[in-house]
């Protein structure tokens, strides 16, 4: 996973999930950001889902 190399490597990457409703569907995305910047999503398609807020942090920072 992109998020997790990036941590684990000293970058501070955000992993983003998002959700929207869209024809009476729940859809969800996810996507990671360094500096607020979209790394693994080209289409831009994050722009149309809402951010959960919050942070997501690693299990191994959970159990610490």
């Amino acid at each position: 996973m992109l998020w997790a190399l990036l941590r684990r490597h000293g970058f501070a990457a955000e992993l983003k999930i998002g959700a929207r409703k869209e024809a009476g569907r729940f859809e969800a995305h996810a996507w990671v950001e360094l500096d607020r910047v979209p790394l693994n999503d080209e289409t831009s398609s994050n722009r149309q889902f809402v951010p959960f807020d919050g942070a997501i942090t690693s299990l191994e920072t959970q159990a610490e």
